[in-house]
């Protein structure tokens, strides 16, 4: 099975998973919370004019931007 978000491949023991759609798709814990947070910019950059956030940074895959996202949530409070 894939992950929603990411399309990585989530491995049968992988424990940092979440159900969505009813249980019909996965969802990496990072990648369903970076579909609510937004990306690591919005975050670390608070408040700021609609459409002037910078994309999730192009060298890391989608799943890592998801990743750093939450990171950046954690450290910021």
């Amino acid at each position: 099975m894939e992950c929603l978000h990411c399309s990585e491949v989530i491995e049968p023991m992988e424990s940092d998973v979440v159900p969505v759609n009813e249980g019909t798709a996965w969802m990496h814990r990072e990648c369903l919370l970076r579909s609510v947070l937004g990306s690591e910019d919005h975050i670390r950059r608070g408040a700021h004019p609609v459409g002037t956030c910078l994309p999730d940074d192009p060298r890391l895959t989608k799943h890592e931007a998801a990743y750093a996202a939450v990171m950046a949530w954690r450290e910021t409070g």
